[in-house]
């Protein structure tokens, strides 16, 4: 039952929020979510950082310091090699990530936004078919797969 109490409390915490460009309060003077393109420092919304703060997009607030921070991994990509899936013993596959915040000048630096790693192809031969639809199967190159990830 405090629960219930507790939730209608905070709820009509956030409709007696009276703070311009504010959309939700902690208290009736603590402005927790404001309006777009305000952004939220101690409490009230501003329309730019202070000085030496900078803009954190992800939380929307002010801070002295706003490190990268990536998203997640993306799916790997079909193992290939020169744009085919087929026609050789090794070939690379590749996955990627976005950055969600960038940092600040003093922020921690964002880190590898792609990733390289080699693998075996399942199809070692390409089946292709000719105008007179026979088919034929080529073997473009073999080599092995090296990986500069920098």
């Amino acid at each position: 039952m405090r629960l219930l109490f507790l939730n209608v409390d905070v709820k009509r915490r956030i409709m007696e929020c009276q703070l311009e460009h504010c959309n939700a309060c902690f208290s009736n003077s603590y402005c927790t979510q404001c309006k777009h393109p305000y952004i939220s420092y101690r409490g009230r919304c501003t329309e730019s950082c202070p000085d030496g703060l900078y803009y954190a997009n992800y939380s929307k607030d002010c801070r002295l310091l706003v490190d990268c921070m990536a998203g997640p991994w993306s799916s790997w990509t079909p193992c290939a090699r020169n744009g085919q899936t087929c026609g050789y013993k090794y070939g690379i596959t590749t996955r990627s990530r976005e950055i969600l915040e960038h940092p600040s000048p003093n922020g921690a630096t964002c880190p590898s936004l792609v990733e390289n790693r080699c693998c075996r192809m399942e199809m070692r031969h390409c089946a292709d078919y000719d105008l007179l639809d026979s088919l034929t199967v080529t073997t473009p190159g073999e080599g092995q797969c090296s990986i500069d990830n920098g």
